[in-house]
């Protein structure tokens, strides 16, 4: 287990998404794997991460399922959804 003095410092961090998500992490919560992506993001961007914009890290094995990345991989079922909800 990650020790108190990192999860009080990312509860001290601004609110952007992935930020809940790493704080189950830290208090040792199995997370799903979009939400653990959300996790990774938040960290590797230093907790500025706002889920709105593409990080230009394109050598990040997540890279591509981020849907504001300029590479984002367009799944069959990604979109059916996006068609869905037009």
């Amino acid at each position: 287990m990650i020790s108190i003095d990192r999860y009080e410092m990312v509860e001290r961090c601004p609110r952007h998404k992935g930020r809940k998500e790493l704080l189950k992490h830290l208090s040792g919560v199995l997370l799903s794997a979009k939400d653990a992506i959300k996790a990774k993001c938040y960290e590797c961007s230093g907790y500025m991460a706002d889920g709105i914009g593409d990080c230009m890290m394109r050598t990040c094995p997540l890279y591509r399922h981020n849907p504001h990345s300029s590479e984002y991989c367009m799944t069959p079922e990604r979109k059916s959804r996006k068609v869905r909800r037009q």
